[in-house]
């Protein structure tokens, strides 16, 4: 870096301190030092040259000869010292105004801010808001560490800063328990409402109940079937019910968050309370239109599916889309899933039924009671009810009332409707597969071979009693079929009886009392039984009983015979023996019995039991005898013939039988053998008796719906006493039974008539016989005139086919019959059938196969329609069969088979099924509750708002709220700001283009969304709907592609003129139908009285003081999920004001975040603090200090006007503008005037500060009573308590305007501040500059000022070279390094950042990135090329220029006095001058007056000689190589004399023409200053002499003392000889001065006088009136000579004065010199101008001549163009003076 600067000074010290060596030791050097006596005197003249030109002369002596002069020089020698000591003393008294000024003023500021509480706010603010922010990381230099700014990624940086830093610090949610009740978010506290800790607790509440259940809680009651079990189902619930209770005392609801379907208490306070109930699920969204087909709706019919708001509660559609969503959840669990086999309820599902009682069980049902607390009691108040389509909500396809419902809805199916049949689509594949060839072969076939099939590999064929249709349903994967479910009783009764194995043909009946003294017990069995009977004899003391047994015989089976075993046992009594089995008193057993018992007692038990055969027993007792058999029956015929082949299908047999024995019949059974054991037997006392000759329909119920292979066993019948069997084989199906159920009515009869006539009727319609029909009569009723009985009748059918077409007939035929009746019995008569019934086990068909009949199919399924086929179809769950004409194969569903299938509407008018709902189906239910206060005073709970306290930091408070505002730039295209033409098309490439932000217009558009009414965002509440809160203008337009417009969402964000309270007429926060009509003839914007001019077109958001921190969060999710900072965001600004109380001061903060086009988001602060009462109410000291500042301001202007004015009568106003420090008064004074008139407008600013108790910007609604209703649903009001619920943003217009006109007033105030600081800042800063100036004088104290003064030339040039070199750098490294480094990203940072190297070169601020953006190389270069040239050799420069500078500064007050000394003698001087010394002090201005007298009474021309002499040497003159000046005369003779020679045609180079201001710009354009020149040239000589021969200058000048003191001999010598040779007449008294006259004249060759005659043209010298001029003449020459002066022409322009002067004439006499002046009284006389009389110009014989002369002073050259004064020159020569003319060399040298 070169020497330091320490360095520097310690050679220059040493090299003092070498000059500074002992006086001897150069002494005996100086003999050393002789040299030449001609280079001695060479050397001599140079040094009395450089003493003449630098005024050293008193180092030497006076030279001057004349008394006079010598003594005029002393005196003013002395005048110069005293002057100089006083004006010194001024200077210091100067110095002492001025530091009182600059104390004054400091002390003024320091009492006007308290910067040291200003900094604690500020810093606090920005550690606890600013320093969160995020910065680049790479700001370099000039943006790093504190307080430096940056930039954000995205707007979600934004919004997290302002969510977790602003909202999170300033405002805050109250703390329950924290010993602090916080009005009005806190009060006394119940419930969930208010704060019980802090407040205590509000006593007066009543316990209210709520009891809500959905439909999935009360499906186990209301469907028989608990569907919250089941997940499947519970999910499919999406309606998400819920519900809350409003409170208009506490204008909110009960509960914080919306409760499901659940059992909760509350307490509440007096007041009317409303239920509310919700759908916070829409489930419309969920489910196709067109599904709704499933329900029978035709689509086209379908309400349009419009809500009220998104929660709105029993909304028509949502009702169907709920339940389609309900019942598929069914279906889907039912059908789909494993429960199809294992859950029963799948297997009764009715989905009719259930589809009407889930529509009407839509929403929630329960009660609301209110409980006294005191009696226990619970009173009811609300009961709610499902909302339903149907009229009966409980009775689904069970209802009439419901069926009739269903019909009035039915409408005509149009074409394009299509009902999608609930179920699978298995049904047509297999169908198909049954078509192919195997269903063509015939109805028993394809039994024939499903039997085959599926008894291959049954137990059946080893055990045929077993029952086959479980087994073979496990087989086929399906559930047992119920073989009970849809049959009749009776056939019921009659399966169970012989499902009870063979029982005893017994006579009397087995299990009974026989109270008879004598008879006996017949019994006979063919296979295993037992049979007990107690006998009562009546009173025999003992009872003999005898014992037969026998083998009966068969024909047709061989039967097996077995042992009966007899017991017998004595009896207590009857009633005891037919409770309990007795004590085996006797018993006998065997095949083969023939024995006597006798039983002690009168009552005995008899049991008997047939093992392992058939036998026959008879016991008799009270001589009783055995019954003779009848002998065995004979058979007949058969129709169709016996048959034991099963293939025939055969399910009834028309059989008759006969017998042998007189007066016997007969009865038979069908039963299945085995082993020679039969499953049942006839029955002489149970059977159907028939006499011989008759025919009976033979068929078994029992058997096998696959063919059963069994017996017809009969037996003759002799009263009770059967024969012997008779087996005829058979194989026998089970036989189809219809049955009918009939409603005859006609005039009394006997029922018999009515069973002739039935049997008749039927007969006729079906051509049926008798014993193919047997009819039961049910009811009777022949009270009336006419006679009404019910009948049942049932006909054996040998297939399902013939079952059914019977049924078929008499369906279409039944007509004919009531018709044949009326005709033939009475016309009153009449028949009608009321239901049937098939009851069949021929179902051979599950589910998806073939099916012809509905009875084909297993019990719980029906024969389902396949498209395109008629006769046939697919078996399908009874659950399907909704729709007759649709799902039913022959469009009937079987009501017998499937009880409550069909019936169902094929199509309905959605809007007539619904009509109900729109109606009847209510959201909210009002209830009241009135226990300690008047009904209808509602109680104040919560208290009225009150200012509260939001802390920004400690002790800030803020103050209204927080802004944020946006400013928006409009939209423009990209594309004309690109001139290639595939640019051009990649930039129209995508869908909408890419649009240009403005950089001059903003966008004042409304945009953005409500996000309220937006399911996505968090802030959501499907509870509001958007038109009472937006009108249609404020809400976005969707366009489809028809071009018709439809309503979207709200928009989100005003501009500040916009009104948005505009429709709310009432402003009760919600808009009303008559209100949204307003809407186009409403103007938008707000009064031009409530809009501020500076923010039209801003959008402001407003967070009050009043929210706490949930709401405030909310509220900025609100801004960013309503997209306010977009693609069109040009700035926002984020500011508040806040108050601290402890120290007065306001703070306004405000910061800024920029969206440019590179995307960035760049942001930015500023933070301004003041105090408004220290501005208005300063302390009495602060306004001493304001008034003496000002005083003192003035005294200073006025003192330096007085300082112009004398500088512009010296004609010094140039030289006055170049000094810099005048430039400092002047800037000191502007900025000080500034000061006043800023802080006298910050006052006038803060004058008109107003501050309010709180601004309640925000809207936040009326009170409760003043709100509007609605009818149809419920709208919770907007609380006046709470914010809005939607359009969170909207303000109120009024507190707005004064919170912005508040705003504005911090503004202006900051802005005022802020001047005022500058003003006050650089004032300080030019106090400082002005100190410097006055401590100028003082050797030591101006140093600083003395150092730059006199380096300031080289400095210029230095900084002019450092500027070059810094601008080049910085324009390399922005080229280079700026893309990427922020510290060079504009041309200003490079700079400053080059700038910053010099002090600080800290590699981790800048070189990673600049490597990056330049790589390796490039920076190589850059950083160390410009290291070498600007810090390694401009800055060492730059520091030697002010070392040297310093050096020399220093040198010269060596010998200087400090400033306490000087100081010190000042205030002794003052204080001895003010003491009453008399004679013996003498002040310095005394001093300098007694010289003033002294000076007066000598001759003082000589001195105005000199002072023009002075003036004059300013003068400029043209400099040419050879050190050759020429000036304005020797400029004229040189052109005079070159235009003598120039030819005519080049007249324009003539001299002729030009004036003397041509002269004159010429010598100021190539002229140099010769003063400044010589003053140079003197320094220059004087520093290479100081240089070169110090040590030979220090000797010349020893030896030139001692020269003069010779010289001063020599002088003494020759005057004493002349004195002792010239007598002294020729002294003329004064013998010195004679000798001195004569010494230093040359020869007086004569005289020379001047005429002054007048002037014009003078220019004016005072500021007021004219000039005073007078004149003063004298000539050159070494001779001295009197100095003239013409008398004074007051106030002339152009003065005369006629005046002659006289001056010898000598050699040496070559010029005369007039100076004009003008006189002032106050100040010293100015200078005119001068003009020169050129005595050798005139010619050598000429003797007289008149010259007209123009003026000249440097100082007013413009000025005195036109000036000219009027002399005459005489001259008379006593000889003749030859004139030289001199060459144009010497002429140019002169």
């Amino acid at each position: 870096m070169g020497f330091s600067r320490g360095g520097l000074i310690a050679a220059v010290q040493k090299r003092r301190r070498r000059e500074s060596q002992d006086e001897n030791s150069i002494r005996r050097e100086l003999n050393k030092l002789r040299e030449p006596h001609r280079i001695c005197q060479d050397r001599l003249d140079a040094i009395d040259d450089i003493l003449e030109d630098i005024g050293t002369k008193t180092y030497f002596g006076p030279s001057y000869t004349d008394p006079a002069q010598s003594r005029e020089a002393t005196i003013d020698g002395l005048l110069e010292k005293v002057n100089e000591r006083i004006e010194r003393s001024t200077a210091y008294r100067k110095l002492l105004g001025t530091a009182i000024f600059f104390i004054s003023f400091v002390w003024m500021l320091f009492l006007q801010r308290d910067i040291s509480a200003q900094f604690e706010i500020e810093r606090s603010i920005l550690n606890g808001l600013i320093e969160n922010l995020p910065s680049t990381g790479s700001g370099g230099y000039t943006n790093s560490n504190a307080g430096s700014v940056g930039v954000l990624q995205d707007s979600s940086d934004f919004y997290a800063w302002f969510s977790s830093v602003v909202i999170k610090k300033i405002f805050s949610d109250p703390v329950c328990g924290d010993g602090i009740c916080d009005a009005p978010d806190e009060y006394a506290g119940f419930g969930r409402f208010g704060c019980s800790e802090d407040c205590g607790l509000y006593l007066n509440v009543t316990t209210v109940q709520l009891d809500m259940q959905n439909f999935i809680q009360t499906s186990g009651s209301s469907m028989g079937w608990d569907f919250a079990s089941i997940p499947m189902v519970a999910d499919a619930n999406k309606g998400q019910f819920k519900f809350n209770v409003y409170s208009e005392a506490m204008q909110d609801f009960l509960f914080k968050d919306d409760q499901n379907a659940t059992s909760v208490s509350t307490p509440v306070p007096d007041g009317k309370y409303t239920l509310v109930l919700y759908q916070t699920q829409k489930t419309s969204s969920l489910v196709e239109s067109q599904s709704i087909a499933k329900l029978g709706l035709v689509p086209s019919t379908l309400p349009l599916a419009i809500a009220f708001n998104d929660f709105a509660y029993g909304v028509p559609m949502e009702t169907l889309t709920w339940s389609l969503l309900i019942l598929n959840g069914i279906t889907t669990y039912c059908f789909l899933t494993s429960a199809y086999y294992t859950d029963p309820h799948c297997a009764d599902l009715y989905i009719p039924d259930v589809t009407l009682r889930i529509i009407s069980s839509y929403g929630l049902s329960g009660t609301v009671s209110v409980v006294n607390s005191a009696s226990s009691s619970v009173e009811q108040a609300v009961n709610v009810q499902f909302c339903s389509a149907l009229p009966n909500l409980t009775g689904g396809t069970s209802s009439l009332a419901n069926k009739e419902f269903l019909k009035e809805a039915q409408m005509t199916c149009p074409q394009t409707s299509s009902r999608r049949r609930v179920g699978t689509r298995r049904h047509l594949a297999a169908f198909t597969a049954g078509k192919s060839g195997q269903v063509e072969e015939g109805y028993r076939s394809e039994i024939e071979r499903d039997r085959q099939d599926r008894l291959l590999s049954s137990p059946e064929l080893k055990n045929p009693t077993a029952g086959s249709s479980s087994s073979l349903s496990a087989e086929a994967g399906l559930p047992p079929p119920s073989a009970q479910s849809n049959r009749n009783p009776k056939a019921i009764a009659r399966e169970n009886e012989g499902n009870m194995g063979v029982r005893a043909k017994s006579y009397p009946s087995q299990s009974q009392a026989i109270r008879q003294s004598s008879g006996y017990i017949f019994s006979s069995t063919l296979s295993n039984d037992s049979a007990w009977w107690v006998v009562d004899a009546g009173g025999a003391e003992n009872i003999s009983f005898s014992v037969q047994t026998s083998f009966p015989s068969s024909s047709g089976y061989m039967i097996r015979y077995g042992a009966v075993t007899l017991t017998a046992c004595a009896c207590v009594s009857v009633d005891y023996c037919l409770s309990f089995p007795c004590y085996a008193q006797l018993q006998a057993s065997g095949q083969s019995l023939e024995e006597t018992w006798t039983v002690k007692g009168s009552v005995a038990r008899l049991q008997l039991t047939f093992v392992n055969g058939a036998n026959v027993v008879c016991i008799t007792w009270g001589g009783a005898q055995c019954p003779s058999r009848p002998a065995m029956p004979r058979w007949v015929s058969s129709e169709p013939p016996a048959s034991t082949d099963c293939s025939k299908m055969i399910a009834s047999y028309l059989i008759s039988l006969a017998t042998e024995t007189q007066a016997a019949t007969w009865t038979y059974t069908i039963a299945d053998c085995a082993g020679g054991v039969c499953t049942s037997e006839p029955s002489c006392s149970l059977g159907n008796h028939l006499a011989n000759g008759t025919q009976d329909l033979a068929y078994n119920q029992q058997a096998s719906k696959y063919g059963s292979s069994s017996y017809i066993i009969a037996v003759s019948c002799l009263g009770n006493v059967s024969s012997d069997y008779l087996f005829v084989p058979i194989c026998i199906y089970p036989a189809p039974i219809l049955y009918l159920w009939l409603n005859v009515s006609m005039p009394p009869s006997s029922s018999n008539f009515v069973r002739d006539l039935v049997y008749g009727s039927l007969g006729y319609v079906i051509g049926a016989q008798e014993y193919l029909m047997r009819v039961e009569l049910l009811a009777f009723d022949f009270s009336s005139a006419l006679a009404s009985v019910s009948a049942m009748v049932s006909l054996v059918c040998s297939s399902n086919t013939q079952a059914v077409n019977f049924r078929n007939s008499i369906v279409k035929k039944i007509g004919d019959v009531d018709k044949y009746i009326k005709q033939n019995i009475s016309a009153l008569s009449s028949v009608a059938m009321t239901s049937y019934k098939i009851d069949s086990t021929l179902q051979f068909a599950g589910q998806n196969q073939v099916c012809h009949t509905h009875y084909d199919c297993y019990d719980g399924f029906f024969c389902s329609k396949v498209a395109g086929v008629q006769d046939r179809g697919i078996c399908d769950r009874c659950n399907f069969c909704i729709v007759d004409t649709i799902n039913s194969y022959n469009g009937v569903c079987p009501a017998d088979k499937c009880p409550g299938s069909g019936g169902y509407p094929e199509c309905m008018n959605a809007t007539k099924f619904l009509e109900r709902i729109e109606t009847l189906c209510s959201d909210s239910y009002q209830f009241e509750v009135w226990k300690y206060g008047t009904p209808g005073n509602a109680p104040t709970i919560i208290p009225a708002f009150t200012p509260k306290l939001r802390e920004v930091t400690p002790y800030n408070r803020m103050v209204g709220a927080v802004v944020v505002s946006q400013r928006r730039r409009k939209k423009q295209s990209c594309v004309p700001h690109i001139v290639r033409q595939d640019l051009k098309r990649y930039t129209q490439s995508v869908a909408a283009g890419i649009s240009c932000p403005s950089t001059q217009d903003y966008d004042g558009t409304p945009y953005g969304y409500d996000p309220a009414f937006m399911p996505f965002s968090s802030i959501y509440n499907g509870k509001l709907r958007p038109e009472q809160f937006y009108s249609p203008s404020e809400r976005h337009k969707l366009v489809d592609a028809n071009g018709h417009t439809s309503l979207s969402y709200p928009m989100g964000f005003f501009p500040h003129q916009y009104n948005q309270n505009r429709l709310d007429f009432n402003m009760d926060g919600m808009l009303s139908a008559s209100e949204l009509k307003a809407d186009n003839s409403t103007p938008a914007n707000k009064n031009s009285s409530q809009i501020v001019s500076s923010n039209i077109d801003t959008f402001k958001l407003y967070f009050d003081e009043r929210l706490t921190q949930k709401q405030a969060e909310a509220m900025v999710r609100f801004a960013q999920d309503g997209k306010f900072i977009d693609s069109q965001t040009s700035d926002v600004t984020v500011e508040f004001v806040t108050f601290n109380a402890v120290h007065g001061l306001f703070a306004y903060v405000q910061i800024f975040f920029t969206w440019d086009s590179s995307g960035n988001i760049a942001w930015d602060y500023q933070l301004d603090t003041f105090d408004i009462d220290g501005i208005l109410y300063p302390s009495p000291f602060s306004i001493f200090l304001m008034i003496f500042v000002l005083l003192c301001l003035c005294i200073n202007c006025l003192m330096e006007v007085q300082d112009v004015l004398t500088q512009a009568r010296k004609f010094a106003l140039k030289e006055y503008i170049l000094d810099p420090f005048n430039w400092i008064d002047w800037l000191h004074f502007f900025f000080m005037w500034g000061s006043l008139v800023t802080w006298a407008f910050l006052f006038n600013v803060a004058s008109r500060f107003a501050i309010s108790e709180y601004y309640p910007i925000l809207f936040y609604g009326p009170k409760y009573s003043n709100s509007t209703r609605r009818k149809t649903y419920f709208e919770a009001p907007i609380a006046a308590n709470k914010p809005a619920t939607a359009r969170f943003f909207r303000t109120l217009n009024q507190p707005e305007y004064d919170f912005l006109l508040f705003i504005n007033e911090m503004q202006n105030l900051a802005a005022a501040v802020r001047i005022y600081s500058g003003f006050a800042g650089v004032s300080v800063v030019l106090f400082i500059f002005r100190l410097l100036k006055s401590l100028h004088f003082q050797e030591r104290m101006g140093m600083v000022t003395r150092t730059i003064h006199l380096a300031a030339v080289d400095l210029f040039h230095f900084v002019l070279l450092f500027i070059i070199v810094l601008i080049g750098y910085a324009i390399v490294g922005y080229f280079l390094f700026g893309q990427e480094y922020e510290g060079m990203r504009d041309f200003g940072s490079s700079a400053k950042t080059l700038a910053i190297f010099l002090v600080n070169i800290d590699t981790t601020q800048f070189y990673a990135s600049m490597e990056h953006a330049g790589g390796g190389v490039s920076l190589q270069v850059f950083l160390w090329s410009y290291l070498f040239i600007a810090y390694f050799i401009l800055v060492n420069i730059f520091l030697a220029i002010l070392v040297d500078a310093y050096a020399t500064v220093k040198e010269g007050t060596d010998n200087a006095s400090g400033l306490l000394t000087e100081l010190s003698s000042m205030i002794i001087h003052g204080i001895w001058r003010r003491l009453p010394l008399g004679k013996r002090f003498i002040s310095d201005q005394k001093f300098k007056h007694l010289l003033s007298i002294a000076k007066s009474r000598v001759d003082s021309k000589i001195q105005i000689k000199q002072d023009v002499n002075k003036l004059m040497s300013s003068r400029k003159a043209i400099l040419v190589p050879g050190n050759l000046q020429i000036d304005k005369h020797t400029l004229q003779r040189i052109l005079r004399h070159n235009s003598a020679s120039v030819l005519p045609e080049d007249n324009y180079l003539c001299f002729d023409g030009y004036d003397d201001e041509a002269i004159f710009e010429l010598i100021e354009r190539y002229g140099t200053d010769m003063s400044t020149f010589q003053e140079q040239k003197t320094r220059d000589l004087k520093e290479f002499i100081s240089l070169e021969n110090m040590r030979r200058l220090v000797a010349m000048n020893l030896i030139q003392n001692e020269i003069h003191e010779d010289h001063k001999e020599m002088l003494q010598y020759f005057r004493e000889m002349a004195k002792s040779k010239i007598p002294s007449e020729a002294w003329g008294g004064d013998g010195d001065g004679a000798l001195r006259k004569q010494s230093e004249s040359q020869l007086e060759i004569g005289s020379i006088s001047l005429t002054i005659f007048s002037a014009s043209n003078l220019p004016k010298m005072d500021v007021i009136r004219k000039s005073d001029p007078y004149c003063v003449a004298y000539v050159d020459g070494e001779v001295r000579q009197d100095v003239y002066m013409t008398k004074t022409v007051n106030s002339s322009l152009d003065p005369t004065w006629n005046e002659n002067f006289k001056w010898a004439l000598y050699q040496d006499v070559t010029c005369i010199t007039i100076a004009v002046w003008d006189r002032d009284n106050v100040t010293a006389d100015d200078l005119i101008g001068t003009c020169f009389v050129d005595i050798l110009d005139m010619a050598p014989d000429e003797t007289s001549r008149e010259l007209e002369l123009s003026l000249e002073n440097p100082r007013l050259r413009r000025r005195l163009l036109k000036s000219r004064i009027s002399v005459r020159v005489d001259v008379n020569c006593s000889s003749k003076i030859k004139k030289e003319n001199p060459s144009d060399g010497e002429d140019l040298g002169s």
